[in-house]
């Protein structure tokens, strides 16, 4: 009589193809979601770790089920390795960002003047829902010495002279211009005053017109200044290139004897850090700025 031997089936690492698949499949649609669609941030860091928590146990099964498949020839060693293979991405990104948030100092708010940052000019929008937010320490982090190198650069001429290669430097780093205010007055400081009208033959001047005095009430209030009077201010909106993360960006510009200082703010709109994407962002405008103005750009 014939003995059939019959191998043990290891259930652990099937479920470890099942669950690692799954993890990728919400990875994927978080991130395609995340980037290209409508979810916000935060929702997108939750199916972030719900994806890697389901890869995670993908891990520890499909561990089980190899440890199975050597000790007593269990079924499911392809199984095991196909849950690896799938948990390897989701767990893999959320392992790198845990990694980064622990080392990246607290910070989400960094500028090139912490005593005085350029402020913004219009809201910025952000449930942070389930985020912590807590109050930036971001003067304290530089003067500590975290971002000796965040400071801000003197440039020769008035600031209407830097408007254009500040806008294309905002170009070169994927940043898109939401508001700006001082930038007609700074154009106009150095306007030509207005001709004198003359009379025919370019004898005395003619005589004006009287014109009927407009009505106080139809007269438009002053625009209400954010900034210092004369300084040029450029809020911009840039997200990061792989998933997208919303900064919002603030630009300064302000005239200081014969030079203009250019100051820069970056703030990460969700979180209470900005896992050092910030400080990246002010040192590529302000690279980018620096080599409009040598003419390299």
């Amino acid at each position: 009589m014939a003995i059939r031997f019959e191998r043990p089936v290891s259930r652990s690492a099937f479920w470890a193809k099942r669950l690692g698949f799954m993890a990728l499949v919400l990875f994927v649609i978080a991130f395609v979601a995340g980037r290209f669609g409508g979810l916000s941030v935060p929702d997108f860091a939750a199916l972030l770790l719900v994806a890697a928590a389901l890869a995670a146990v993908a891990v520890l099964l499909a561990l089980l089920g190899l440890a199975q498949l050597w000790r007593i020839g269990a079924l499911g060693g392809l199984a095991a390795f196909a849950g690896l293979v799938f948990a390897a991405l989701p767990l893999g990104v959320a392992g790198v960002a845990v990694a980064a948030y622990m080392t990246s100092p607290p910070v989400f708010d960094l500028s090139t003047d912490p005593a005085d940052p350029p402020p913004f000019l219009k809201p910025r929008a952000g449930d942070q829902q389930w985020l912590p937010r807590a109050a930036t320490p971001n003067g304290e982090w530089q003067a500590a010495g975290a971002y000796v190198d965040l400071v801000g650069r003197r440039f020769d001429g008035a600031p209407d002279r830097l408007t254009a290669a500040v806008r294309k430097a905002a170009r070169a780093v994927r940043m898109s211009i939401v508001a700006t205010e001082g930038e007609a007055l700074a154009g106009s400081a150095d306007a030509a005053p207005a001709a004198v009208p003359t009379g025919k033959g370019g004898g005395n001047p003619a005589i004006p017109i009287p014109l009927p005095r407009p009505e106080p009430q139809l007269l438009s209030a002053p625009p209400v200044l954010i900034g210092k009077p004369g300084d040029v201010l450029i809020q911009g909106v840039t997200r990061t290139l792989v998933f997208g993360m919303p900064f919002d960006i603030m630009i300064r510009l302000r005239e200081e004897d014969d030079n203009t200082l250019v100051d820069v703010r970056a703030v990460a709109r969700y979180g209470d850090r900005d896992f050092g994407i910030g400080a990246e962002l002010i040192r590529a405008f302000l690279d980018a700025l620096e080599a409009e103005m040598l003419g390299l750009g």
